[in-house]
């Protein structure tokens, strides 16, 4: 899993790299709230460590 960065609206967005493209992480955690633990920036994927993985793997695994 690759964690990326990009600009939407003028604003950093948290990524997530998967076989179709880059995974606004944001809006998947709006759409798929019932996944627990995913960071809306990358400050957070910092500061929840291994939380954040896992949080972020779950959406990856649903392959958007």
């Amino acid at each position: 899993m690759i964690s990326v960065g990009f600009y939407k609206n003028n604003r950093l967005r948290l990524g997530v790299k998967t076989n179709k493209g880059i995974l606004d992480v944001e809006a998947a955690s709006i759409k798929f709230p019932y996944i627990k633990n995913v960071p809306k920036s990358v400050n957070e994927l910092i500061s929840l460590g291994e939380q954040a993985k896992q949080g972020l793997m779950k959406l990856n695994w649903l392959e958007l």
